[in-house]
């Protein structure tokens, strides 16, 4: 995707300094919202519409597994692997698709949860891609 053209892109940081985000964008000519979870060094998963949904309507068995006293198994949505792990002596999680990983701290993924009004926005991202279907992308 990293020569594909955006419009209406919006991110949202998930750590006070930035360093992890979720950024919810429009793919120009392809018509379809893509959902990236990524940091700063460019590490980047691209979710589909419906793993991303998936993944909020799972919010009680996430947030279950985050409770658990010993380290839970890994649980996987539309192949979006969750996996809770300790790494250099804290917990943390990994989320894993096609082969590609990214690690959060559990407090991010909770932060990640708390994001589901954003997808209140897809619909309108739709219906705005085609008003400006003609406007100037950015890269």
């Amino acid at each position: 995707s990293q020569n594909l053209a955006y419009i209406l892109g919006r991110r949202y940081s998930l750590t006070p300094a930035a360093y992890k985000y979720l950024d919810i964008r429009i793919v120009v000519l392809v018509s379809h919202v893509e959902i990236a979870i990524g940091d700063t060094r460019d590490n980047r998963i691209i979710l589909p519409h419906a793993t991303w949904k998936a993944f909020i309507d799972r919010r009680e068995d996430i947030e279950q597994l985050l409770r658990s006293v010993i380290t839970p198994p890994s649980l996987t949505i539309q192949g979006l692997n969750v996996e809770f792990c300790k790494l250099y002596s804290t917990y943390k999680v990994k989320l894993s698709l096609c082969s590609k990983f990214l690690y959060i701290m559990p407090s991010t993924l909770l932060f990640m949860l708390d994001l589901e009004p954003v997808m209140q926005v897809g619909p309108s991202f739709w219906r705005m891609r085609v008003k400006y279907q003609y406007c100037t992308c950015y890269q």
